[in-house]
């Protein structure tokens, strides 16, 4: 039953079913007559010959919306008043989360999640995990100066240089020291140069300008770096829409 709920979901958000059918109306009278749909607190609702459905679950906690017209089916997802928005991850495991809690109180069946769902969820902590781990870590090789702990920590991090679009020149040198190489963020639009600490931003003519030096005080170097982890947070939200994060709790103290 479950299966079902998500292949319903599922192939909805992605339009993969279609108005000159009746399989989206035959699936949800599979579930309208399944004996075990109070397990998950569902009740249906229908008119127009099945074109017109309302999916309730957990006792009317949630309600599936699908509406079948000549040129299109419309549907929307709604917990209370707030309609949730079927793409977000984040939003759908809620939803799926309380189903599963729903049903295992009532039956003792804890019911498996998405394999799918589950790993966009995984994929989304882990995105805030290491953009935690790489403001720690820069705010560490300017408090002190720690540049081979930011070297190794980078190198052996993958996932991260994929998160953040960072690069890093000249990355198999034959000594291999690249504590003096450029390690660029945000697909090159800033580069460090760990053993020396220069930051350097990419302008509109193509020129890496200087934002900070060894010359540089603490306080300028706070007020930078703040600019330079916004960018990352805007980065990281436009290339993973649903990610949540913030810097909320950081605090750039470089004394």
């Amino acid at each position: 039953f479950f299966n079902r709920i998500n292949v319903i979901t599922k192939r909805l958000k992605n339009r993969q079913f279609r108005t000159n059918n009746r399989m989206l109306v035959s699936t949800i009278g599979d579930l309208n007559n399944s004996n075990i749909k109070s397990y998950f607190g569902v009740s249906i609702s229908q008119t127009r010959n099945g074109f017109d459905n309302v999916i309730e679950f957990l006792n009317g906690e949630y309600a599936l919306n699908v509406s079948m017209h000549i040129s299109q089916i419309n549907f929307g997802l709604f917990k209370g008043p707030n309609q949730i928005n079927l793409l977000n991850p984040v939003a759908f495991y809620e939803f799926y989360s309380d189903l599963q809690s729903f049903v295992e109180l009532n039956t003792g069946i804890k019911i498996e999640l998405p394999l799918e769902l589950v790993e966009d969820i995984e994929r989304l902590d882990d995105i805030i995990t290491k953009f935690h781990d790489m403001v720690n870590l820069i705010i560490q090789l300017y408090r002190t100066r720690d540049y081979d702990t930011f070297v190794r920590l980078i190198v052996n991090s993958l996932k991260m240089q994929e998160y953040f679009g960072i690069s890093i020149r000249n990355v198999n040198r034959s000594n291999g020291n690249i504590t003096d190489e450029y390690f660029y963020f945000l697909n090159r639009r800033y580069y460090i140069i760990p053993n020396s600490t220069y930051l350097r931003k990419l302008n509109e003519k193509g020129i890496y300008d200087n934002i900070i030096t060894n010359e540089s005080h603490n306080e300028e170097i706070q007020i930078v770096l703040l600019q330079f982890f916004e960018d990352i947070m805007y980065y990281t939200r436009e290339k993973y829409p649903n990610v949540d994060i913030n810097l909320d709790g950081f605090l750039i103290d470089l004394n």
